[in-house]
């Protein structure tokens, strides 16, 4: 099976590049698209995936929240995966088919990278594994200003200026990512949501 995965940001795909090959295994692959312009772009690459077969590829959708509502943004990729003529878990064909699955980052990416401080700090030793048992990042999805947030832990480690480097912490924080053992829920709501793709008789045409 292909797993085609629709990102709207660089640091994205750099976070699930090394991420994915623990979760994705042979004969199954994935590739990861970036989408400058998403939400103008989203509609019309989905669309080229309907002159494909089926049978062979699924698609996950994965976005940002970005401090907008949950449902309308959620509503608002399920209704452009409906207008490019495909199907999705939440909207299945008449057969209960589907091959697309849309995923929201609460927050934002960082949201995941603060879900594991294991991982942080084994790129990063002088910021605390222990800061993920404080309360404050216990449930990394309700930390607000994610990014600034752990861009200010880096800072104070030394590891960073004025200019916090998205795509650099993001690939190599993931190297060391169990998937697993992450405590951002809407991360482990992706692992379940890939784990299902992976599954043919759950998306079966």
């Amino acid at each position: 099976m292909k797993i085609d995965i629709l990102v709207e940001e660089p640091s994205m795909k750099g976070f699930l590049e090394p991420v994915l090959p623990k979760i994705i295994l042979p004969p199954d692959t994935w590739s990861i698209h970036v989408l400058s312009c998403f939400k103008t772009k989203l509609e019309k690459r989905l669309r080229g995936f309907t002159h494909q077969d089926p049978g062979k590829y699924r698609i996950i959708i994965i976005s940002d929240l970005d401090r907008k509502d949950c449902r309308e943004m959620k509503q608002w990729l399920e209704e452009i995966v409906h207008r490019a003529g495909l199907h999705t878990k939440t909207n299945p064909d008449m057969d209960g088919s589907y091959s697309v699955i849309t995923r929201l980052a609460i927050q934002e990416l960082e949201s995941w990278i603060l879900g594991d401080f294991r991982a942080i700090h084994a790129v990063y030793s002088r910021v605390p594994e222990t800061l993920g048992t404080h309360t404050k990042y216990k449930t990394p999805d309700n930390v607000g200003n994610t990014w600034e947030s752990l861009h200010a832990l880096l800072k104070k480690g030394g590891y960073c200026g004025d200019i916090y480097p998205k795509i650099e912490v993001a690939r190599k924080v993931a190297s060391h990512i169990d998937p697993h053992m992450n405590q951002s829920q809407s991360f482990q709501i992706f692992l379940q949501g890939l784990n299902t793709l992976l599954s043919p008789s759950s998306t079966s045409t």
